[in-house]
């Protein structure tokens, strides 16, 4: 296995790709499938139910602050592959508990492992795609991060039936099961690859230490926007859910058009991204956040609301890419660690933060309407801020930066 896997690094990277995809679209974005039912079930109020993700949001932030120091004792590869295993046994723990308190330290543990495993993979799949082109890496870690997007296709596919079935404690035990085959499953690209250490995964720890360029907008930009995606993500399933909105389309097709897309997003920007800079690029990404969750908004036609998952699907990880391209294109690779960590931390204060400060307004509000705009509010104001960032990279950096995020065409050469 190991000797097949050498040769085909799309392959391993698909693999480790199923890593994200327990820590991110299982172990955070489908419990936004299980909150309806669980918020009847469990009588619970808006902001309590915003609180589950953000506990889920603020474990993980914890985790991405100590990976490394942890990834130093147990090896990468040890640490991507407990961290699964104990994700999905946390998951089906999920189902037999029905007291907030122990939800909450569930959610927080959940992310905190998440935060542990997409890291850790992070670091071998950067592994894998040690010495190719910039364009071919660019294209591996590319894949990687898609595996969030797998895990909303798959959320959708068992959570609808396990919830007709055995209700939101069915749901959870579906995650568990299903997240145990998926690590059982990126644990087979482990095969052939060398122990690494958190130096692997951050060689600017052995860099001097030198000042970071103006990124200020950029940095405050990225966490509005983490307020404000979060906030869809955990809440926009309820909100079909409301009678006044009379969705009467399939929630598994909406929640896996958002999850497709995701997947489908560097093909859909593959020839827009190029012409502007990175900063502008992230800017423009969270404009299509923003409106693909502006359109429920507006009305409650059925194309309206497959639109805003089509929309915000296509988008939503794009920000992610394109914001980390900025902070490669505008500091040297010394300090590609810290630049991005900070965006992290960042990133990571805003999704505590988003999902909270949207569910206290619904409950004030006596309903999710002002709770949602709320979030289109926010990632207005993220797009507005990013947009002010000035450019730090000359233009054939900045140039090479863009053409550096996934190409579609090179997955089809790669492939074969």
């Amino acid at each position: 296995m190991s000797t097949f896997l050498e040769h085909k690094p799309l392959l391993r990277v698909f693999l480790l790709s199923l890593g994200p995809s327990v820590a991110i679209g299982l172990a955070r974005f489908a419990y936004g499938l299980l909150l309806p039912a669980m918020r009847t079930s469990l009588h619970l109020s808006y902001a309590q139910a915003g609180m589950l993700n953000a506990a889920n949001a603020l474990g993980y932030l914890a985790g991405a602050l100590v990976a490394a120091r942890i990834s130093q004792s147990l090896g990468v590869k040890r640490l991507f592959m407990g961290s699964l295993l104990a994700i999905s046994l946390a998951l089906a723990l999920s189902a037999l508990t029905s007291y907030l308190d122990i939800q909450l330290g569930l959610r927080a543990l959940t992310g905190f492992l998440g935060a542990l495993a997409f890291i850790s993979g992070a670091g071998l799949a950067s592994q894998t795609a040690s010495g190719r082109s910039a364009r071919n890496t660019a294209l591996l870690l590319g894949v990687y991060c898609a595996g969030g997007g797998i895990g909303m296709i798959s959320s959708a596919l068992i959570i609808p039936p396990l919830l007709l079935l055995l209700g939101w404690q069915g749901g959870w035990l579906g995650l568990g099961i299903i997240g145990l085959f998926a690590s059982l499953l990126a644990g087979s690209a482990l095969s052939g690859l060398p122990s690494l250490t958190a130096r692997s995964i951050h060689p600017s720890f052995q860099q001097q230490d030198v000042p970071l360029p103006d990124m200020r907008a950029m940095i405050t930009g990225y966490g509005l926007f983490g307020s404000g995606y979060i906030a869809y993500v955990t809440f926009i399933v309820a909100y079909l859910h409301r009678p006044e909105v009379g969705f009467h389309g399939s929630v598994t097709l909406f929640w896996a058009l958002l999850g497709g897309c995701s997947v489908l997003s560097p093909f859909i920007w593959e020839r827009i991204l190029p012409r502007f800079t990175a900063g502008q690029g992230t800017a423009l990404t969270i404009a299509g956040v923003a409106t693909g969750a502006l359109l429920p908004l507006l009305g409650h036609a059925q194309w309206l609301l497959y639109s805003s998952a089509l929309l915000f699907g296509s988008s939503f990880l794009m920000t992610v890419s394109t914001a980390t391209a900025f902070a490669r294109a505008s500091t040297p690779p010394q300090q590609w660690t810290k630049a991005i960590g900070l965006l992290t931390v960042s990133f990571g204060v805003g999704q505590c933060l988003g999902p909270i400060a949207s569910g206290f307004l619904a409950d004030r509000a006596n309903g999710l309407q002002e709770g949602m705009e709320l979030s289109v509010l926010i990632l207005v104001l993220a797009a507005a801020t990013v947009l002010r960032q000035r450019d730090l990279s000359p233009s054939c950096e900045r140039n090479d930066s863009m053409n550096s995020l996934p190409q579609p065409q090179l997955m089809r050469e790669q492939a074969t």
